[in-house]
């Protein structure tokens, strides 16, 4: 499940910029709506699934409480992960196995 802001602190740095897309609950997203502050969560790298390739993931909303915003985003344990996130990668966010959005990745650093 989901850290909205108060929870736990993410990295001070994250190494990925993009726009994360939420699904509304009528789409099988949040009930709540989208999070704000560092979001604690899972997500997985397509062609992985929540099955062979879920993984723990911080991301950092720009507009809290927006259904698109930008934001920056990484995973907790980076040198865990199979694959390399790369531009025009899409992270698929879950709480658990369930997907409640999608980070369309731009940039990467760091």
């Amino acid at each position: 499940m989901g850290t909205d802001e108060g929870g736990p602190r993410g990295p001070a740095s994250l190494p990925w910029r993009g726009t994360v897309v939420w699904l509304t609950c009528d789409q099988g997203g949040r009930a709540s709506g989208p999070p704000g502050g560092d979001y604690a969560a899972n997500g997985f790298l397509p062609p992985l699934t929540a099955t062979t390739g879920l993984a723990s993931l911080v991301v950092r909303v720009d507009e809290v409480g927006a259904w698109r915003s930008s934001a920056s985003a990484g995973w907790l344990v980076p040198e865990a992960y199979p694959r390399q996130v790369s531009p025009g990668d899409v992270v698929v966010v879950t709480e658990g196995p369930r997907i409640v959005g999608y980070l369309h990745v731009e940039e990467v650093g760091g």
